[in-house]
């Protein structure tokens, strides 16, 4: 078992440069912190305000200069906005094919008089 010897305070399970982040969204724009925490979906306002309240003190909030994409990462967020992109579009799709579906079995229903639909919770025969 390893213990927290030499260790101050509680391990965060957010990163330096997405807190760093934060603090700096917080530090150059209009956004309250409840405001800050909704759009980073942080659980409460309280994270960001202690962050920017630490950095504040400390004078750690790195500039944002400093933390430029290499090339390669900039591809990686080229290739998931892409990816992105077309799950979006198949999700469209299937939402689409989902809702065709449906008509087409009201309309089968309702023109043959025959319900097509199990009820939830129905048994299936055995053949």
């Amino acid at each position: 078992m390893k213990g927290r010897k030499n260790q101050i305070g509680a391990q965060s399970k957010y990163g330096q440069a997405f807190r760093d982040q934060v603090a700096r969204d917080y530090e150059s724009g209009d956004l309250s912190y409840s405001q800050i925490a909704e759009k980073y979906g942080l659980p409460s306002k309280e994270l960001p305000k202690w962050w920017v309240r630490c950095y504040r003190k400390m004078g750690e909030i790195v500039p944002a200069e400093v933390l430029t994409m290499t090339e390669k990462e900039k591809q990686e967020v080229e290739a998931l906005r892409a990816e992105n992109a077309k799950l979006k579009k198949q999700l469209e799709d299937a939402e689409l094919r989902a809702l065709a579906y449906d008509t087409m079995i009201d309309v089968a229903e309702e023109q043959l008089g025959v319900k097509i639909r199990k009820k939830s919770g129905t048994k299936q025969s055995n053949g």
